[in-house]
């Protein structure tokens, strides 16, 4: 009976050897056509690299040929080259087209699939080349996962800071923080960003962060005037005294850190310190227009109306769409019983109240397509009305990239 059993095993491996042997032919053809197709792929990913690495020294001295190479490689490997779609939208972009770099850079199923670091180069050539639709589109390509996320996110907040865009700001500042919690500069980027929207006791808070993790004394130094700043204009006298002491241990004071110590010591109650002192500032600077503003201001706190009066004229003539000044300078005039100059000077702060007001509301508007469009061409409009010709002028570039071929 065993020898039965032992006699049946062997005919079973027999017939299993027979079968693997008549399948070998089989086995060795599948492997044969993987190796091919191995060997296919590295060839062709070679190739591509070979391509986008004679491009990529096109780039700066013959843009439009690059662009062509990279039309090639696109053509051929499909959605396979990520890079090389980028490394084409930007050979586009280089060659001042504009329009067909967008679109390139659209037909990319998943450009989060490129390489960060190309979509951060990319980013900073968009917004240099008055693209901020593609930079845009680039950073956002970053997925949060990435080491290069918080790169992005800068980048992001900054983009939309030059194209009126405050919604998003802090958003994307609140990510970074939390992505990069002990990192100082998250905390100094919130800072600013609570500033700019007038938040500024979250922005004070925010710079005491600062402050905890920045070790770089210029950095450091940085973070103090900014705070000292905030304190002065909160009304924070024990605090700002505080910043201001330390900040004279470890840095010379500049005039804007002497304009907020007279500041404070007229907080404090030292009107007379803050008098001479800020006669020294303006004797040491004297077209600085801060200076004026804030001499003028305590002069009309004194009574010495013919001083204010010539220090807010001064300013003026430095900065005529000062809105501040322009009431100040009526207020003196009231006083001095220049009524008709006075109400020359109230209808300006006036109309430019009333312009500053629109810009945030334009600012603080999310808007798509030609309501984008329009709210750009808007914006700038209102900037120019205020005397801030380069930020109208990239408003105008920035809209005029997002005006559709067709047009």
């Amino acid at each position: 009976m065993a020898a039965s059993r032992s006699s049946g095993k062997s005919r079973s491996r027999r017939t299993m050897n027979h079968q693997v042997f008549r399948r070998w032919p089989r086995f060795a053809g599948l492997l044969a056509l993987l190796i091919v197709l191995i060997f296919v792929w590295r060839s062709k990913q070679g190739d591509i690299a070979s391509v986008c690495q004679q491009a990529g020294a096109l780039l700066a001295t013959n843009p439009n040929r690059a662009a062509l190479l990279l039309e090639q490689v696109v053509s051929v490997s499909g959605t396979d080259a990520p890079d090389a779609y980028v490394l084409w939208t930007r050979a586009l972009l280089a060659a001042g087209r504009h329009s067909e770099a967008l679109g390139c850079f659209s037909l990319m199923n998943n450009p989060s699939a490129a390489d960060h670091k190309m979509l951060l180069l990319l980013a900073d050539e968009a917004v240099v080349s008055g693209d901020p639709l593609l930079a845009r589109l680039s950073l956002e390509a970053i997925s949060p996962e990435s080491v290069d996320r918080p790169a992005a996110l800068q980048r992001l907040i900054s983009l939309n800071q030059q194209t009126g865009n405050a919604t998003s700001i802090m958003p994307l500042a609140q990510e970074l923080l939390i992505l990069q919690p002990d990192n100082a500069n998250s905390w100094r980027v919130l800072a600013q960003v609570q500033e700019s929207q007038k938040e500024l006791h979250a922005a004070a808070a925010t710079f005491q962060e600062v402050l905890k993790r920045e070790q770089v004394t210029d950095r450091r130094t940085s973070a103090l005037r900014s705070l000292l700043r905030l304190q002065v204009q909160l009304g924070e006298r024990t605090a700002a005294r505080v910043s201001l002491n330390e900040l004279t241990k470890i840095a010379p004071l500049k005039t804007t850190d002497r304009i907020n110590e007279v500041l404070l010591l007229k907080l404090e109650g030292e009107m007379e310190q803050a008098w001479l002192k800020i006669s020294e500032v303006v004797a040491q600077s004297p077209t600085n227009m801060l200076a004026l503003e804030t001499r003028g201001t305590l002069a009309f706190s004194r009574g010495e109306n013919n001083t204010a009066r010539k220090d807010f004229e001064a300013v003026l003539r430095l900065e005529p769409l000062n809105k501040q000044v322009h009431y100040k300078l009526a207020q003196t005039l009231l006083r001095m019983d220049n009524i008709d100059d006075a109400r020359k000077h109230l209808l300006e702060n006036r109309r430019l109240t009333e312009i500053s007001a629109d810009i945030l509301k334009l600012e603080t508007a999310a808007a798509e397509g030609q309501a984008e469009i329009d709210r750009l061409n808007k914006l700038a409009t209102a900037y120019d009305q205020i005397g801030q010709r380069e930020t109208a002028t990239r408003l105008r570039e920035a809209a005029s990239r997002l005006v559709p071929v067709a047009q």
